[in-house]
């Protein structure tokens, strides 16, 4: 028997559960299954914790590392490439109104990117980081004196100091998110903001297999956790983001009201990406089964791609993946190479879609030629057609 993280409640069985190896959100192979519970009362959809958490995060979880500008391709935009940090900075800008010589500190930072385009923007800011691995001390230097930097525990001289915290894709990650967000409002001035962002499952269904994202939230299991912190959601938006909740808190002293209730349409909105999965592991046998000698490619090498690579790699005649990032581009992941769509080999016959089923055709079709003919995509279309 299992209990909802954040508020209690008793739950019976999982949602969804899959067997054999799992993707995390780094697009690494982890070798446990994945188990998915949902909480009636708070609408919070979560996963079991992953073993050894500490370690993973410390020595084993790494994120756009691979160069001091590495970063995750957010869109294209008459053809150019719009990064996840610009667009995230341009956002705090947007929602936080921040004051002259404001200290802010990103909390669960990584490589701060983020901070430092928001601080290449506002030059007056005083930045600060902290992370739960060391990692990342390299790219701090580049903008952040050793003073305004901790690692694993914070200094208790930043209690109440912080005018300003942002933590970007972070809540998802931790087991317990209402400690974690105690502990950050502990970091907040008394008028102070926290301006996060959490992965939207709603808005992206691929969030559901990513073994190290294992909370799911919803605007009512936000305030749920921020309740029991003693915060208040003061603005949130689940349009400006694609694939994400923006959400800004602060403190708040009087009584909260209880944000508990059931939500049937929630719930069944869930139970439907439960099923979706469900769907794509039926719609990738049948495409192993028909074009598994036929060469192949992989269009998208994040998450989707990636979870596609897990499961088929060794039952077909896969080349390489297609991907639109510069930061991708002319790499290697999962032993194949990664290399641009106007780069395509004739060779390849079938691509498998590895995006986000609402916006892949759009992308792919155009793609579609006489040699190419087969696209395997994976959403409802796709499964209720029994041709391709």
């Amino acid at each position: 028997m299992k209990n909802c993280r954040l508020c209690g409640t008793p739950l019976s069985r999982p949602i969804y559960a899959s067997s054999g190896s799992s993707i995390t959100s780094v697009r690494s192979i982890a070798d446990f299954p994945l188990t998915v519970y949902m909480c009636p009362t708070c609408s919070h959809v979560f996963k079991p914790a992953l073993q050894d958490t500490d370690q993973y995060y410390d020595k084993e979880y790494r994120i756009s590392l691979e160069s001091n500008d590495f970063d995750q391709l957010y869109d294209t935009i008459g053809g150019k490439c719009v990064y996840r940090t610009d667009y995230q900075a341009n956002l705090v800008l947007r929602f936080a109104n921040i004051p002259f010589g404001t200290e802010i500190l990103d909390y669960g930072a990584g490589k701060a990117s983020t901070l430092m385009k928001i601080s290449a923007n506002r030059p007056d800011l005083i930045p600060y980081v902290f992370d739960v691995s060391d990692t990342y001390k390299d790219h701090w230097q580049r903008f952040i004196p050793e003073k305004q930097q901790a690692t694993y525990q914070l200094p208790p001289s930043w209690g109440g100091k912080f005018s300003l915290i942002t933590a970007h894709f972070v809540f998802e990650h931790v087991e317990d998110p209402c400690l974690l967000l105690k502990n950050i409002a502990g970091l907040l001035a008394e008028d102070g903001v926290v301006f996060f962002t959490v992965p939207n499952l709603l808005t992206n269904i691929g969030d559901l297999i990513a073994v190290d994202h294992i909370n799911h939230f919803s605007v009512q299991s936000i305030k749920t956790a921020l309740n029991k912190a003693g915060l208040l959601l003061t603005d949130c938006d689940t349009e400006v983001f694609r694939g994400a909740i923006v959400c800004v808190a602060k403190h708040c002293h009087n009584a909260l009201s209880d944000h508990n209730h059931h939500d049937g349409a929630h719930f069944d909105k869930i139970q439907h990406i439960a099923k979706y999965w469900l769907d794509f592991d039926t719609q990738l046998d049948k495409a192993v089964q028909e074009f598994g000698n036929a060469p192949s490619a992989i269009f998208g090498a994040g998450v989707y791609g990636s979870y596609i690579a897990s499961k088929i790699r060794n039952s077909v005649l896969l080349k390489c993946f297609l991907d639109n990032s510069a930061h991708l581009i002319n790499t290697v992941h999962m032993s194949l190479p990664v290399i641009s769509p106007q780069d395509i080999s004739g060779a390849i016959k079938v691509i498998y879609a590895g995006l986000n089923p609402s916006i892949a055709r759009c992308i792919l079709e155009p793609l579609k030629t006489e040699k190419i003919s087969k696209i395997i995509y994976f959403d409802e279309g796709a499964f209720n057609n029994d041709s391709w």
